[in-house]
C-alpha cells in the first residue's frame, strides 16, 4: 500500500511541475527571438535543472522547439536555444 503522504507529495510535485511548464512557456512567448535554459532560469527564478527537465518535457510534447545552436549570452557556451512551437 502506498502511504497517503507519498500520494500527496506526488500530487504537489506534479502541480509544481505544471506551474513551471506554464512559467517557461509564458517567458518564451515574451521572447520570440528564443532563449537558452539559463536565460529562462534567470528570468523566472526556476532552478536551471528544473528548467532543463521541464523544457525536455515541453520539447517532447511539441510545445517547444530547439532549432538553433548558438552561444548563451550568460555562460558563453554554445547551446540549443528554445522557441515556442508554431503549433502552440
Amino acid at each position: 500500500m502506498i502511504a497517503e503522504t507519498s500520494i500527496n507529495g506526488y500530487i504537489a510535485s506534479a502541480d509544481k511541475h505544471e506551474a513551471q511548464r506554464v512559467a517557461i512557456v509564458k517567458e518564451l512567448k515574451k521572447h520570440p527571438e528564443g532563449m537558452t535554459r539559463r536565460m529562462i532560469s534567470v528570468a523566472t527564478g526556476i532552478e536551471n535543472s528544473a528548467v532543463s527537465a521541464r523544457a525536455r518535457e515541453l520539447v517532447k510534447a511539441g510545445a517547444l522547439t530547439e532549432p538553433v545552436k548558438d552561444k548563451c549570452p550568460i555562460t558563453g557556451v554554445t547551446v540549443k536555444w528554445l522557441f515556442v512551437s508554431e503549433a502552440s
